[in-house]
């Protein structure tokens, strides 16, 4: 039986989950809450010292990917790096920085415009990454990457992925992705650290920007669909929304939306 969350089980179920896979979706939520509940006291981590991949290949995706999201959504997309990475550092993990800023900048390409309207037939991520697949496929990624970053694209939306059964990439793509969106494991992270990523890559309009995303249509028996109230809540309630500037001070405002991604703390 194909894992849920992985690409084999994306292609054959377009990523809408059987009564079955709803149940492990349901204990993966359980096990994500409760490994929360245990670090809820950890000390943050050092600061890291983590840079931005600035090879050849980076720099032409962030190009595409600056044409295609949304201001908010790009600037999501290359926190999500910055946070991923910081936990895997916080947690003594080694993911391949740039595919994991492949992974984290293609991640989420089946909620912009042009394709969130497939959401009401397959699971966005799966559509996210057929998108990334063309997109990688143009830049003649070698198969052995493209593998790692489709599946971490199709994972992500997983509350909890067995490191036995995915790749650091995925997992630290998942963790940093809901970090963005609910805060989760945020305590981990410097607060040095978190006030920098939200210094280069600014959090405006990102709640308006995601909350609509997710009031887009989705097939109930996606992940997204399946956990679509929750997420709401989850975004709404999220501790880091104090980052967003108010919408006077962010109209004013273009920093965090540069197609620079920043070189990392110093």
């Amino acid at each position: 039986m194909a894992i849920l969350g992985s690409m084999n089980w994306a292609k054959k179920t377009q990523g809408l989950m059987s009564m079955t896979d709803k149940l492990r979706m349901i204990q993966g939520i359980v096990r994500s809450e409760l490994a929360t509940l245990a670090g809820r006291h950890r000390a943050p981590a050092p600061m890291p010292d983590l840079q931005w991949p600035d090879t050849a290949i980076v720099k032409e995706i962030l190009s595409e990917c600056s044409e295609l999201y949304s201001a908010p959504l790009l600037a999501h997309v290359l926190r999500t790096y910055y946070w991923g990475a910081g936990l895997a550092h916080a947690d003594g993990k080694k993911v391949d920085l740039e595919t994991f800023a492949l992974a984290s900048m293609l991640h989420d390409l089946g909620l912009c415009q042009t394709h969130l309207a497939k959401a009401a037939c397959q699971c966005f991520a799966y559509t996210g990454a057929q998108v990334a697949e063309t997109l990688l496929t143009k830049h003649q990624i070698e198969k052995r990457q493209q593998d790692v970053i489709l599946e971490a694209i199709v994972a992500h939306l997983n509350p909890y992925l067995p490191e036995n059964n995915f790749s650091s990439e995925a997992v630290y793509l998942s963790y940093g992705a809901f970090l963005d969106v609910t805060g989760k494991q945020a305590n981990k992270l410097n607060p040095a650290f978190i006030e920098f990523v939200h210094g280069e890559h600014l959090r405006n309009g990102f709640l308006t920007d995601i909350l609509e995303t997710m009031k887009s249509p989705h097939h109930p028996s996606s992940r997204s669909g399946f956990m679509n109230k929750a997420f709401q809540k989850m975004v709404s309630t999220n501790d880091l929304n104090r980052y967003e500037a108010p919408p006077a001070l962010a109209s004013t405002s273009s920093k965090g939306f540069s197609p620079d991604p920043g070189n990392g703390p110093r």
